[in-house]
C-alpha cells in the first residue's frame, strides 16, 4: 500500500511539473505583469496613507486650536482684570494721600482703611490669593495674609527687588512661591501684578500695590470649562519657555525645552507637532501671545484620532487588495490570450518531433540526411582536388 501511495505521489508530482513546464512562458509573463502592477499600487497606497494621516492630524490640531485659544483668552482676561483693579487703586484719593505722607494724625485709622481696601480687592476676584500695599515712606507692608510688617522682615521679598531695580510702572511677574502665612512652612505658587503708585510718575514712587494670583486655581477652573478637555494638559510658558501655569506642581519653574521631545520646539510663534509624552504619542498645539510673550501649550492624546487613522489604513488596504485582484484577473486573461499562439506553435513542434512507431522522428530523419549530404560533399571535394588544377577548381561551384 505504501509503495502504491509513493508511486501515485511521484506520478502526481511529475504531472504537476509537466504542467508547469508547459505553462512556464505564461507564468513568467504573469509574474512580470504582477510585479509591474504591485509596485505602483504599493507606492500610491503608502503615499496616500501618509498624506491622509497628515491631513487628519492637521484637522485635529486646527479643531483643538480653538480650545487652546479659549484657554489663552481666559487667562488673558483674568490678568487684564487684575491690571484694571491695580489701575483703579490709583484713582483712590485717600489711598494716595496716605501713601504720600510719612506721618498722619491717625496712623492706625489710615492703616485700617488700607486693610479694608486690600481685602476688598482680594474679595473682588476669586483667583486672587493675597494683596500687599507697600508704604515706601513708612517702610511698611500691609497685606491680607501677613498683616502689618516691616519691609525688612516681610516674607515675600521678590517684589522688593522689582521695586528697587525695575523702573517699569506695572508688570506681570512670573510664577514664584509665597508662604501661606507668616512663618508658614508651606508655600503656594502665584504669579503677580506689580504696580508702582502713583502710576503717573516716572520715579520717586510712594509705594507699590502687589496682587498675587493663585496659578493652581486659575488652571483648575479654566481647565474645567474647556469642552471635552478630559485628560488634556495645558501649560503656560513665559518668554524663557519656563512653565508658569500647570496642573502639575513638578512642572513649574522648569524649562520645557530641556525635555528631549521639546528641545527644538517653539521655533515659530504658533503651530503644532507630534511628540511622545509619557510613553504615548500626543499632538502638541501651541500659540504665543504678542502682548506678554507667554506661550500657551496643549497636549492632546492621539486616542482621539487613532480610530480615524486605522479606518483610513483599512480602507486603503482593502482598496489595494481589490485593485490588485482585479488587475491580476485582467492581466491573466490577457496573458493567456497573448501566449496562446506560442503554446499552439510549441504543441505543433512537439507533435512533429514526437517519435512515432514505425515512422521515426521526422526532424531526426531530416537531420540525418543533411549530415549524409555533408559527408558526401566533403568526399567530392577531396576527390576533385586531385583531378583538377587549382586554376580550374576555383570556378567549380562546390
Amino acid at each position: 500500500m505504501r509503495i502504491s501511495i509513493d508511486f501515485r505521489g511521484r506520478v502526481g508530482f511529475k504531472a504537476i511539473t509537466r504542467v508547469i513546464q508547459e505553462r512556464i512562458l505564461m507564468l513568467k509573463v504573469q509574474l512580470f505583469i504582477t510585479v509591474l502592477i504591485l509596485i505602483p499600487i504599493a507606492i500610491l497606497g503608502t503615499v496616500y496613507y501618509k498624506e491622509a494621516k497628515r491631513m487628519v492630524i492637521k484637522d485635529f490640531g486646527e479643531s483643538n486650536q480653538q480650545a487652546l485659544d479659549q484657554f489663552a483668552a481666559s487667562v488673558e482676561l483674568i490678568v487684564n482684570n487684575i491690571i484694571d483693579i491695580s489701575k483703579q487703586s490709583y484713582n483712590d484719593s485717600r489711598l494716595n494721600q496716605i501713601m504720600a505722607s510719612a506721618d498722619t494724625d491717625d496712623r492706625y485709622a489710615d492703616w485700617d482703611y488700607i486693610n479694608q481696601k486690600i481685602n476688598q480687592i482680594k474679595a473682588s476676584n476669586r483667583y486672587v490669593h493675597s494683596v500687599y500695599l507697600y508704604l515706601a515712606r513708612n517702610d511698611k507692608v500691609i497685606s491680607t495674609e501677613y498683616g502689618i510688617t516691616d519691609a525688612a522682615s516681610f516674607p515675600d521679598l521678590d517684589f522688593m527687588q522689582w521695586y528697587q531695580d525695575n523702573s517699569r510702572t506695572l508688570i506681570v511677574s512670573d510664577t514664584h512661591p509665597v508662604k501661606f502665612w507668616n512663618n508658614s512652612p508651606q508655600t503656594l505658587d502665584v504669579f503677580s501684578v506689580y504696580a508702582h503708585l502713583p502710576l503717573d510718575r516716572a520715579n520717586h514712587y510712594n509705594g507699590a500695590l502687589i496682587i498675587n494670583i493663585d496659578q493652581s486655581v486659575v488652571y483648575r477652573e479654566l481647565h474645567a470649562r474647556i469642552p471635552n478637555g478630559g485628560e488634556t494638559p495645558f501649560l503656560v510658558l513665559n518668554s524663557k519657555k519656563e512653565v508658569i501655569i500647570s496642573g502639575l506642581k513638578e512642572d513649574l519653574y522648569t524649562d520645557i525645552r530641556e525635555r528631549s521631545n521639546f528641545r527644538h520646539a517653539f521655533a515659530v510663534p504658533s503651530g503644532s507637532f507630534v511628540s511622545n509624552v509619557a510613553g504615548s504619542d500626543q499632538l502638541v498645539v501651541y500659540s504665543t501671545a504678542e502682548n506678554r510673550g507667554w506661550t500657551y501649550v496643549a497636549m492632546y492624546p492621539f486616542g482621539g484620532i487613532t480610530g480615524s487613522i486605522h479606518m483610513i489604513r483599512t480602507i486603503i488596504l482593502l482598496m489595494s487588495f481589490l485593485l490588485l485582484a482585479f488587475s491580476l484577473i485582467v492581466s491573466l486573461l490577457f496573458t493567456m490570450r497573448a501566449v496562446k499562439p506560442v503554446d499552439e506553435l510549441r504543441r505543433h513542434i512537439r507533435a512533429r518531433t514526437r517519435r512515432m512507431p514505425g515512422k521515426g522522428n521526422e526532424l531526426g530523419v531530416f537531420a540525418t540526411r543533411c549530415w549524409t549530404c555533408s559527408i558526401i560533399t566533403s568526399g567530392w571535394k577531396r576527390s576533385w582536388s586531385g583531378r583538377f588544377p587549382s586554376s580550374v577548381r576555383r570556378y567549380l561551384v562546390i
